[in-house]
């Protein structure tokens, strides 16, 4: 029998299943209870996808030697190809009991342990996983993949730093997963920079072309973000999915028909695919299309009533509030976790939404915290607060004096700029409701949209000293791509483009240095108000500092600190627009905007929620109401919550800039 038994291991390493099986029902024949037989028969079972007859006899395998961690581990698998998680995590457990340092073992129970959500349990079996094998540099990727779901961003450099070391850097695979890695960190200029290198190794590869079309698109690199992804489809990337990818893109830089166009082909050859219909969704909701926008959610919950992530996005859609039986359904469900951490997210925010619009402003509040515990993020204050004393140091009066005939001398480009939720959206509403001025929304980086083919871009938010490589031939040649990608959208001729991305605040230096005489506005808001409307909006991109309220505090002086220095040195006219002006004298705050963009008044521009154009951000619904004036005060029924935020302003306010919103008088 033993020697029967070695001949049927050695048919089966062949591959040769029908050998094996007719070696092992011989001996059944003899020994129908032998433990070895029945795993092996179990086996051959599973490895025929049969995992229900492949169970039963694996057990009475176990019965019959329960210290054998083989057997276990193939249960383990059985149970995982019948996706019961459970029960395949009790015996993958089972196996590592009887054997420690089973890798093959440990990596199953960690994808296990992950698909069950339990992400914090999967890091410390992949952390277990690369002690075992630290040579293996696929032990140290996957720790960086569940550190970069964990938002632990130094973490996965260091994971990623050290599986480069280990393994062939060129590899086109590797290269691939690295990108992917630092796309979901939203960290977009290393996830193309890894694209990019991937796709010169592996040219053919369609996901490749769709990974980098979607990380370009991010950047607001639209021209080329389109060519990647039309090329992703030529080489047969999945077609719904590049449709939803390029109607992403085309309504993001204006091209809402042509959007339109292509979200109608993903809807029709996604069929009824529930991720489809939900990115179609979400496209239509920055469209304003909020009657189809409901509509494929219901679609979606037709047939699947259960589908927790539709349930979760029909309660963001503008003018529909949840019901008691909406909200039931999210209170049971938020701590369960079994549902993905995202959808988890969303119900905190959705919750917080609802008893905020009912006035019970403590379960509020305790939801939206819920909302922000879930999200994840970590953010090092430290390393933040370092490179801005590198971006002040760096320019100084006689670095702008030394580059003053640099760039090119366009008006054209327009940058908004402040904190989130600080207004930036309906300034620009205001604004591009003049004639002489298109909105672009949130066009896209300083650096992105600098990029282009042969140029090195300096990766001014990584390094600050980058910039210092920059001369005035590299500057002009940026300057032209910049302005060639503001042009495009200037289609009828406008005077003016503005690129509302809150953060180009940071990016300053490098705009000014492109363009010395275009106009810079820079939205101010009472910071209670301003960072409680961060905290309250479960955002898209990265924002690292927006879900605790002591790194809210510390972002928001480090933002003033930035512009404090911006205003005092660059060529570039400023103009610094304060929130509550605006909502408290509309008609002045527009008089005094025209003025400085050197345009006449237009009653369009007061009638600016008329406007029938996207808005791709959190005030998409608001920017299309009259301005009201309850958005001032809104910290104040919550005032017993945000001691910690109260503090940490007053903690880490800077000496030399004034306290014009009474913090201290608290």
């Amino acid at each position: 029998m033993k020697h029967a038994l070695a001949a049927a291991v050695h048919a089966l390493n062949r591959q040769d299943f029908g050998r094996a099986k007719a070696i092992i029902d011989e001996v059944r024949k003899h020994f129908p209870s032998h433990p070895d037989a029945l795993h092996l028969a179990g086996y051959i079972q599973l490895v025929e996808g049969k995992p229900d007859d492949a169970i039963g006899l694996i057990r009475q395998a176990i019965r019959k030697a329960p210290k054998v961690g083989l057997y276990h581990y193939n249960l383990g698998m059985a149970y995982f190809m019948k996706r019961e998680l459970e029960k395949a995590r009790d015996a993958f457990q089972a196996t590592i009991r009887l054997d420690p340092k089973s890798r093959d073992a440990i990596d199953n129970l960690a994808i296990v342990q992950h698909e069950l959500k339990r992400l914090r349990e999967a890091e410390v079996l992949f952390e277990q996983a690369v002690k075992i094998s630290p040579e293996d540099p696929r032990a140290w990727l996957n720790l960086a993949k569940i550190r970069m779901e964990l938002r632990k961003p130094r973490q996965v450099d260091e994971a990623v730093a050290r599986a480069a070391e280990l393994a062939d850097a060129e590899d086109g695979d590797f290269l691939h997963e690295v990108g992917k890695i630092y796309y979901g960190l939203s960290r977009h200029e290393l996830a193309e920079r890894y694209f990019r290198r991937a796709i010169e190794k592996t040219s053919e590869d369609p996901l490749l072309f769709y990974a980098l079309g979607k990380v370009l698109g991010e950047r607001g690199e639209y021209g080329d973000a389109e060519e990647a992804l039309k090329k992703a489809r030529e080489l047969g990337a999945s077609i719904p999915k590049t449709a939803l990818a390029l109607a992403d893109l085309y309504v993001t830089s204006g091209e809402i028909e042509t959007g339109r166009g292509a979200l109608d082909e993903a809807v029709e050859q996604g069929g009824d695919d529930p991720d489809i219909l939900l990115e179609a969704a979400q496209t239509l909701s920055l469209i304003g299309d909020f009657d189809l926008q409901e509509a494929l959610l219901q679609r979606i919950l037709k047939k699947d009533p259960e589908n927790v992530a539709a349930r979760v996005h029909l309660a963001f859609v503008p003018k529909r509030k949840l019901d008691d039986t909406g909200v039931a359904f999210m209170e049971k469900r938020i701590d369960d976790p079994a549902i993905d951490a995202k959808v988890r997210t969303s119900m905190g925010f959705a919750l917080g939404n609802h008893y905020r619009n009912i006035k019970e402003y403590d379960k509020a509040f305790r939801y939206y915290k819920r909302g922000n515990q879930l999200k994840g993020y970590s953010w090092d204050r430290l390393a933040y607060r370092g490179w801005v004393d590198r971006t002040l140091k760096i320019y100084s009066r006689s670095f702008f004096e030394e580059r003053a005939d640099w760039g090119l001398d366009s008006r054209l480009p327009v940058l908004i700029v402040g904190m989130p939720r600080s207004g930036t959206t309906l300034t620009e509403q205001i604004v591009s409701a003049h004639s002489a001025v298109h909105g672009a929304g949130e066009f896209g980086a300083v650096t992105g949209l600098s990029a282009g083919p042969g140029l090195q871009v300096p990766r001014i938010l990584d390094e600050a000293e980058s910039i210092l490589a920059v001369d005035a031939v590299d500057c002009e040649a940026m300057a032209r791509n910049h302005l060639a990608r503001l042009e495009a959208q200037a289609r009828h001729g406008e005077s003016f483009v503005t690129n509302k991305l809150p953060h180009n605040f940071q990016l300053l230096g490098l705009f000014a240095l492109e363009f010395p005489c275009a106009p810079v506005i820079h939205i101010r808001r009472d910071p209670r108000d301003n960072l409680l409307s961060i905290y309250f909006q479960d955002f898209g991109g990265y924002h690292p500092y927006a879900y605790d309220l002591k790194n809210l505090a510390f972002q928001y002086w480090e933002q003033e600190r930035l512009m404090s220095h911006w205003k005092s040195l660059i060529p570039n006219p400023v103009f610094t627009l304060d929130y509550e002006k605006l909502v408290t004298d509309l008609e002045g705050m527009i008089h005094r905007l025209a003025a400085f963009l050197g345009i006449t008044v237009e009653d369009a521009m007061k009638r600016f929620y008329e406007q029938e154009r996207q808005v791709q951000t959190a005030s998409k619904w608001q920017v299309r109401q009259k301005l009201y004036s309850t958005s001032i005060g809104r910290w104040k029924p919550y005032e017993k919550h945000l001691r910690p935020l109260f503090e940490a302003l007053r903690e880490f306010k800077p000496d030399d800039i004034p306290d014009e919103y009474g913090l201290f008088e608290m």
